[in-house]
């Protein structure tokens, strides 16, 4: 698994639960000592060599190339995607966005803004 944000790592720790063989390549990011130690207390790996690509023979994955050239074999690899907010109509009609470049919620996850009228939820609804 490449990377060392928080959400990497709460993967890596996901994945411990599937199988007992997780590696966590930070790839030049930071893992922190506190992070460092509840990996390694869950048994997972922590290469901190940078990733330089993988190793594919066949359409095979057969692992992870290191910058220094060492191979790490590996039979999968996951890495967390990046995710995008597909937020137009939200913020065309409106809608403020928060510091994460996410739409905006109050406490109960509304993201309305001024006048925009009640959303339907399930309280709201009614079923016929």
């Amino acid at each position: 698994m490449p990377g060392a944000s928080p959400e990497a790592i709460t993967h890596a720790l996901l994945m411990r639960q599937w199988t007992p063989d997780v590696i966590l390549f930070p790839n030049a990011g930071t893992v922190t000592a506190a992070q460092r130690e509840q990996l390694v207390a869950r048994g997972i790996v922590v290469r901190d060599e940078p990733v330089s690509g993988l190793v594919i023979e066949d359409d095979r994955l057969r692992g992870v190339a290191l910058a220094s050239g060492a191979v790490v074999e590996r039979d999968a690899v996951f890495v967390r995607p990046g995710f995008v907010a597909n937020d137009t109509l939200l913020t065309d009609l409106g809608c403020a966005l928060a510091p994460t470049g996410w739409v905006a919620t109050d406490p109960a996850g509304d993201q309305r803004p001024p006048g925009c009228g009640q959303p339907a939820t399930r309280r709201t609804r009614r079923h016929r």
